[in-house]
């Protein structure tokens, strides 16, 4: 219950700190945190004075941030903690320690909601530097096929990034093939598009390619979207080039 809610008679508090510290209104937030500390510190309470400290100065709090994702306090507040560290090191690029702080809080945390979205973290992060084995993507399959609920198609759609990187265009087409009719999205589009252009069907994956450009951008934010779109008019000049 403190890591839900916080003391008693604080909730209403800490929810309102919340909302402001998500606006990046830390002086508001800050007011709220003092006098909730007045009535008594909870796990909750704690865990939004370090967000609010680590908005301010993210990297004076880092060490911080990473002693309380590998504490003993309730698994989800560890790792929304996590979360933070992780956010701020990925920008930075800082490879080494992005690992670091994944596998203390795996080892913390190990039956953990936080850790199945942590272990995906994880593997995103490998395939983003390039640098993946056969055994990660038995742990992808894994994950893939235990997902959280609601969580599946961030799942599938690492899943079908992987099978891409590894050059398993078949296994991509027999993942998302029956998806495309029901969910259209954009990740879609560009996956099977893909793998189609692997088994040489051009036609084929030059009219998904293109139709992806319009779909849906389903779960990915603006970013992704935007990146994913890059990646699909880099393949359809591609398709393109090697068709002249």
């Amino acid at each position: 219950r403190e890591a839900r809610d916080g003391k008693a008679g604080t909730q209403l508090l800490l929810d309102e700190a919340e909302t402001l510290l998500d606006e990046d209104q830390t002086e508001g937030a800050e007011m709220l945190l003092k006098r909730v500390r007045r009535k008594g510190r909870s796990q909750r309470s704690e865990w939004l004075e370090l967000r609010l400290a680590f908005l301010k100065d993210p990297e004076r709090e880092l060490k911080a941030a990473l002693k309380f994702a590998s504490s003993d306090r309730h698994p989800r507040l560890c790792f929304l903690a996590l979360r933070l560290v992780l956010e701020h090191l990925m920008e930075q690029k800082r490879e080494p320690e992005v690992t670091l702080a994944l596998d203390a809080f795996l080892t913390k945390h190990p039956k953990s909601t936080g850790a199945w979205e942590a272990a995906l973290m994880r593997l995103a992060y490998r395939l983003m530097n390039g640098e993946i084995t056969e055994q990660d993507l038995a742990e992808v399959r894994r994950l893939h096929a235990h997902p959280l609920p609601g969580l599946e198609p961030r799942a599938r759609t690492l899943l079908g990034q992987y099978l891409l990187a590894l050059k398993r265009h078949q296994e991509v087409l027999d993942l998302i093939d029956p998806l495309i009719e029901k969910e259209p999205t954009l990740i879609h589009h560009f996956q099977l598009g893909a793998a189609l252009a692997g088994l040489g069907e051009r036609d084929q994956a030059r009219a998904l390619l293109k139709a992806g450009l319009d779909a849906e951008a389903g779960d990915l934010n603006d970013s992704q979207a935007k990146g994913v779109k890059t990646q699909i008019r880099g393949l359809l000049k591609e398709l393109d080039e090697a068709g002249q």
